[in-house]
């Protein structure tokens, strides 16, 4: 080989050599940003702002909060197509929202779910998210129209679930557009985004009760050539979990445009969901949480897409969140008003509903009703009642008479109107209707 030759092959060797071996993939080598997650910031600060997922630097939501959560969560029925209470054949929606980074953990969430006997029968698990799309087009119904009522709402009809039956949301997504990546006012500006969409979800599932929001996890791994990389790298990742933070902080501390009650709600009940932001392989001294880039990461994904174990870790944290959350365990667990929908007791039920011999007197009532049956076992009989609008009420304690076969129960306090009577037993639902007088 000539000199000249010999040259232009070194050359050519030595600039191949000097191509930086991350372009076009993961950055692997990125396995720590040095910012510490909301949960283990607790009372700390970051740039001036006290860390902690609800306000003054806790993790744990304020009593009041937690209390309203669980009073909403008795609220999650049953719901016929048209949104009318259903004890027998009814569906409880839980959906997710966001782009494919929310969907692909859904998917492996709802797998695990489904295959949980101790979850409620009539939950019904539904992927609504839409790849590539943010805040921005969810919340312009008006140019964007096309992302409800399209998209999103084919999913649904797929699922054989309607609109009104949606009750439940998991939310994770933020904006594509935001450019000028400056705190606090990027994140500020996701949380006033996100503020935006809760009266428009308000609007396209009227029985929605509670919405639970998630932040995106570890992004220090974004591949540079992959688009939205700046929406994805880190701190972007990290503020999208503040901008979480905030909007459910906004709702906490009394904001007017997430009222989530009375006549005047703009919003669903909101709350942190699963918290899945880790600072990549150095893990989380709160949960133990942390993303191996070569593990848990698609090798092509651009960051923020997730292997197959990474989207099945994913699935499995939300999955124990939503077993383990007080304010969600009324409509998520198995639970004995759901028991109309178990498909191993379809049948029984059927005959059972068929055969049952239940009296409700006086009908209407006033002072206070009784339920009376030959064959059913009161004491270990669950009772309900419900209103026209499918609300659980509160029930004084019943009495027993006639050796165990009637029940009185005192409605004194309740308003005038048309209510449901609900008795249930382990293998039993049965329903009776009732008018309350004054």
């Amino acid at each position: 080989m000539n000199r000249t030759v010999f040259h232009l092959v070194f050359v050519i060797l030595l600039s191949l050599s000097t191509i930086p071996k991350t372009l076009g993939q993961l950055q692997c080598e990125n396995d720590t940003s040095y910012l510490r997650s909301l949960i283990d910031l607790k009372t700390a600060t970051y740039l001036d702002f006290q860390g902690g997922l609800y306000p003054n630097g806790a993790n744990i939501m304020p009593y009041a909060h937690n209390a309203a959560g669980m009073n909403i969560a008795r609220q999650v029925l049953p719901l016929d197509s048209l949104g009318n209470l259903d004890l027998i054949d009814g569906k409880a929606g839980f959906i997710c929202l966001g782009a494919s980074t929310a969907g692909n953990a859904f998917n492996h969430f709802k797998s695990v779910a489904d295959a949980d006997p101790t979850v409620n029968p009539c939950l019904k698990l539904v992927n609504c998210a839409v790849g590539a799309k943010g805040l921005e087009i969810m919340i312009d119904t008006v140019v964007n129209g096309w992302y409800w009522d399209t998209d999103v709402m084919s999913d649904l009809i797929d699922a054989n679930l309607s609109r009104q039956q949606v009750q439940v949301i998991w939310l994770m997504v933020t904006s594509r557009i935001d450019t000028i990546l400056t705190w606090p006012y990027q994140p500020f500006s996701v949380t006033a985004k996100y503020e935006a969409l809760m009266p428009v979800l308000l609007a396209k599932f009227p029985n929605l009760k509670q919405v639970y929001l998630s932040g995106f996890n570890y992004g220090g791994y974004a591949d540079p050539t992959k688009e939205f990389y700046e929406m994805i790298i880190e701190p972007s990742s990290y503020w999208n979990n503040w901008s979480v933070k905030f909007l459910i902080e906004n709702q906490i501390e009394g904001d007017t445009d997430l009222i989530y009650s009375g006549p005047d709600r703009k919003s669903a009940w909101l709350a942190w969901g699963p918290h899945l932001w880790a600072d990549g392989m150095r893990a989380n001294v709160t949960d133990g949480l942390k993303w191996n880039c070569a593990i848990d990461y698609k090798p092509d994904g651009g960051g923020y897409h997730m292997s197959n174990e990474g989207k099945e870790k994913e699935g499995k944290i939300i999955f124990e969140y939503f077993k383990h959350a007080p304010f969600a365990a009324d409509w998520f667990l198995y639970k004995p008003r759901w028991i109309g929908c178990d498909p191993e007791l379809k049948e029984e039920f059927a005959d059972a509903l068929v055969q049952e011999k239940v009296s409700v007197f006086p009908n209407p009532a006033n002072g206070g009703f009784a339920i009376y049956s030959t064959t059913l076992d009161f004491e270990q009989a669950h009772i309900q009642l419900f209103n026209a609008l499918g609300q659980l009420m509160d029930l004084p304690e019943p009495t027993m008479e006639n050796n165990n076969q009637t029940i009185r129960i005192n409605c004194s306090t309740m308003s005038a109107g048309n209510y449901i009577v609900v008795i249930t037993t382990k293998n039993q639902c049965i329903s009776q209707p009732l008018i309350i007088s004054r």
